[in-house]
Parts: C-alpha cells; sequence; structure tokens
C-alpha cells in the first residue's frame, strides 16, 4: 500500500518552528555592546542644516567666525545650530581646537549646553566631547570651563547629551590635573549616584572618570571622597546583582583602585 502523503493546513506550513517571539526595544538595547548600542543613537539636526555645505570663511578666520555665530549680536537659533554643527566637524582636527580655544569655545559651550533647544544642547556637548579627546582640549576645559557646568546635565531629559557630557568627563580625569579639578569641585559624588541608574554606555563612561579620579586622586580627597559618597556599596552592590561584562570590568578596576 503507497502511504499518502498528508498536507499542512493553512497557516501551518511548518508546524515544527516556534513562532518568532516579539523583539521589543528594550529586549533589543540588552543583546547589544556599550558601543553598540552608543552607534545607535544620533543627534537631532533640523532638515536643512548640513555641515557640509556650510558656507565657511577661508583661512584661521573660519573658526573665529562660526564662533562669532554662537553669541554675536546678529546670532540666531537657526545660525548656532549651524554653527555647532559644522564646528563638530571641524574640532576632529587639533589646530582647530587651538583656534576655538582662543576665542573662548569651551566657555561658550558651557553657557550654551543648558539651551532649551535639544539640537543646540547635544551639539554643545558633542563638541565639548571631541575636544577633550586632546591633550590640548583637555587642558583647556580644565582651565577655562566651570565643570559644574557639566553637572547640570547629569539629569538632562536627553540620553546623547549625558553620554557627551560623562565621556568628557572619562576624558578630562585622564591627566591628574583634570581628576583633581574634579574632585576638588566635588563631582565625584554625583557621579556616584548617577552611577546605577544610567544607561549601560553611558555607565561606561561614568566608571571610566569614578576610575581615574580614584587613580589620580591625592589625600585627602581620595579616598575620602569615596567613603563619604559610599561608593564602595554602590560597586559592590553592582557586582553581586550583575551587570552586562563591560561594566563589570569598569567597577571591579574601581574596586581595586580603592583596596
Amino acid at each position: 500500500m503507497t502511504a499518502v502523503a498528508s498536507h499542512p493546513r493553512d497557516g501551518d506550513l511548518f508546524p515544527d518552528v516556534p513562532p518568532p517571539t516579539e523583539l521589543t526595544s528594550s529586549s533589543f538595547e540588552t543583546q547589544l555592546t556599550a558601543k553598540e548600542l552608543a552607534a545607535l543613537r544620533a543627534p537631532t539636526v533640523p532638515e536643512n542644516v548640513d555641515p557640509t555645505k556650510q558656507q565657511l570663511a577661508y583661512g584661521r578666520r573660519g573658526v573665529p567666525k562660526l564662533i562669532e555665530a554662537l553669541s554675536g549680536p546678529r546670532s540666531t537659533l537657526f545660525g548656532q545650530q549651524q554653527a555647532l554643527c559644522f564646528l563638530a566637524e571641524l574640532f576632529h582636527r587639533p589646530e582647530h581646537i587651538s583656534l576655538g580655544l582662543d576665542e573662548g569655545i569651551v566657555e561658550k559651550l558651557g553657557g550654551m549646553i543648558g539651551n532649551d533647544d535639544l539640537t543646540v544642547r547635544q551639539k554643545s556637548s558633542e563638541c565639548l566631547r571631541i575636544i577633550s579627546g586632546h591633550a590640548v582640549g583637555r587642558a583647556g576645559i580644565i582651565g577655562g570651563l566651570r565643570l559644574h557646568h557639566l553637572l547640570t546635565r547629569f539629569d538632562d531629559a536627553d540620553v546623547l547629551v549625558r553620554r557627551d557630557v560623562h565621556e568628557t568627563l572619562s576624558r578630562v580625569t585622564l591627566d591628574a590635573e583634570g581628576a583633581q579639578a574634579v574632585l576638588q569641585q566635588q563631582l565625584f559624588a554625583p557621579l556616584i549616584a548617577k552611577l546605577p541608574y544610567e544607561t549601560l554606555d553611558v555607565q561606561i563612561h561614568i566608571l571610566g572618570a569614578c576610575y581615574n579620579c580614584i587613580r589620580h586622586g591625592q589625600p585627602p580627597l581620595i579616598p575620602a571622597a569615596a567613603i563619604t559618597c559610599g561608593a564602595m556599596e554602590v560597586f559592590t552592590k553592582m557586582l553581586r546583582v550583575g551587570c552586562a561584562s563591560e561594566v563589570l570590568v569598569g567597577v571591579g578596576k574601581c574596586v581595586m583602585a580603592l583596596r
């Protein structure tokens, strides 16, 4: 007798394959590394702001002209957005950072980082982050910016602003002078307070700043600042509850530096 092949019913073409699980944004983010998660975030830029088409004065007057557009007598919101977008591109070159420092760019960015406009806040914090990636820029930030301007953005509603602020601090504290400035201006305790509640990519930068402060900090600021704000308790709790591997590495470094 010839066996008759059974045909699957409609909607049951693959009976042995379970239905796909729904991917939510939260479940998707938990599968990403801090670097991958950060790459997904992009600043909000108006449609008609294109840094590649910005009209720029030639030579050394280019950067000063853009900085003048940030707070000059004819400054407009759209002009500020344009100038910040273009400066964020230019500051990847150290010579442009030096020109910007000569024009007081750090002080101007410090004042604009709390602007009501999201694009202005995002691009101001991005410029500070890029500037802090160069030694001359870090020195300029330490000498020209009250770090409490950055503290006011720890609670910013936009994660990009918070990430840039914390990455700026993690870079500034790479140098002993920057770590001492953070400790002297009492930013260590707020960093510890924010650590458990931030997103993964922001936590990485907070831990970097904390580690640099502990490593470079001089008595009595370290270990006094860490003891007063309960840093070790926060670190050990994060180790117990379990975190992403990148966070655990950063926490472990902080714990070892404090011992």
